[in-house]
């Protein structure tokens, strides 16, 4: 079993080339266990830095202990040992598996070292649970493809070098190595989805069905590869409608409903939004085809990890926005170079084509959303509103209230990223530029 697990590590970690070590998710039950002595092993062996973390979740009467036991299997193998309690809350059933799910990826995240990938013990059994839970929710390629041997929590991989083993494989595995293992009577409980598929339905399917998990695992692994050929045909496909940071959805109703949707869905993936149902990614899909072009389109959605954001539609391109505070406006010092604005962003100045230097006692200072203020653009022969100009540039309205704003005194003089006053322009001037265009 060694062998066959440091193969698996071994091409998962050619996906992570920059590994610094590994960090291993240890619950203290037989499958942490086991990946923990795996991990432990391969790591002597490649000389690889190696810590455990544990996660205390304070469900159980016996999680003290829990953490104790963690503690002590680690200082028997001289294992950097991690630890972090979170609080999962009320919750339904459903909802306390996921709350403490996103608590506990976040707690190992937070714990690992930087440079280290995250080891998990999700096997084959897991795989076909997982198969079964999603189906019932009606899932589509993707969600019934299961879980990825690699993945990622934000920047951090996750790696599932155990999916190809099952649950016997592992216990046989542990009673030959005298491994030593905690029982949580939470899995005891029928209640849970999960623990009812694992200790009721799926077992009587077994014996029903010769090989039955094992040939779930392989419709598994084909919806797998399905999957990621309707992930390169949308990739193309949102290449072709300009990019990340927008969908052109002239060019999206050009192609068939079933690949329109597709599109649609894998950007929606690449941004981190959780999946909406079949039937509310069809109205998505009907909504944005459909509404005038005058609309503000805006359906609130969620973010993996617990954020939030919004989707918009102007000028017939879709943007998913995430919410922010306004913007503060800022009295900048005379010869100010950069300064972080109140959302992060990063405005500076250098010498170029821009506006030109200050003179006498002029004050500098940034502001936002006056859109009121006329001007003429230094490329233009007209004054108008800057609202105006924003329209005719066709700068989405909830972007247009964060683009910085260069005042001397009381005079609009650039537009940061578009345009310069054409009564301060000068060639050998001050160039604003930002680090990041407002969103």
């Amino acid at each position: 079993m060694q062998d066959t697990f440091s193969s698996e590590l071994d091409a998962l970690l050619k996906c992570a080339p920059d590994t610094k070590g590994l960090a291993v998710a240890l619950s203290g039950g037989l499958d942490s266990m086991v990946l923990l002595e795996l991990a432990w092993r391969y790591a002597q062996r490649e000389n690889l830095a190696l810590c455990a973390i544990h996660v205390h979740h304070n469900l159980s009467a016996d999680a003290d202990q829990w953490l104790d036991f963690c503690a002590q299997q680690c200082e028997q193998r001289e294992i950097a040992f991690f630890s972090e309690r979170v609080h999962i809350g009320t919750q339904t059933r459903r909802g306390i598996e996921d709350k403490a799910r996103q608590e506990r990826y976040q707690a190992l995240d937070s714990c690992a070292p930087a440079g280290y990938v995250l080891l998990l013990g999700q096997h084959r059994d897991d795989q076909v649970e997982t198969f079964f839970l999603r189906l019932k929710r009606g899932a589509g390629l993707k969600g019934l493809g299961g879980m990825q041997a690699l993945s990622y929590w934000h920047q951090r991989p996750l790696l599932r070098p155990l999916l190809g083993f099952s649950r016997a494989e592992l216990n046989d595995y542990a009673e030959r190595q005298g491994l030593l293992h905690i029982h949580d009577e939470s899995n005891d409980d029928n209640g849970f989805d999960r623990n009812f598929l694992r200790n009721q339905a799926l077992p009587l399917l077994s014996a029903r069905f010769n090989g039955f998990y094992k040939k779930v695992a392989q419709s598994m692994a084909i919806i797998q590869r399905q999957q990621r050929l309707l992930d390169e045909i949308a990739h193309d496909d949102i290449a072709n409608a300009h990019g990340q940071s927008s969908l052109n959805l002239t060019s999206l109703r050009k192609l068939s409903d079933a690949r329109y949707h597709n599109a649609l869905r894998y950007w929606l993936h690449s941004h981190d939004v959780v999946m909406p149902s079949e039937k509310q990614l069809q109205d998505l899909a009907q909504q944005l085809s459909c509404a005038r072009a005058d609309s503000q389109m805006q359906v609130p959605l969620k973010r993996l990890h617990g954020l939030s954001c919004v989707l918009r539609r102007y000028q017939d391109h879709a943007y998913l926005c995430t919410e922010q505070p306004s913007l503060e406006a800022q009295r900048l010092s005379t010869d100010c170079t950069s300064v972080t604005l109140s959302d992060g962003t990063v405005l500076s100045a250098q010498a170029g084509e821009g506006v030109r230097p200050l003179e006498g006692a002029e004050q500098l200072s940034v502001r936002f959303g006056q859109l009121s203020s006329v001007i003429r653009p230094h490329n233009k022969a007209h004054s108008k509103k800057l609202s105006q100009w924003f329209k005719a540039l066709q700068v989405p309205p909830w972007q247009r209230q964060r683009v910085p704003l260069i005042y001397y005194d009381d005079v609009l003089v650039a537009v940061v990223g578009y345009f310069y006053n054409y009564d301060y322009f000068s060639k050998n001037g001050v160039q604003w530029q930002c680090s990041e265009r407002p969103k």
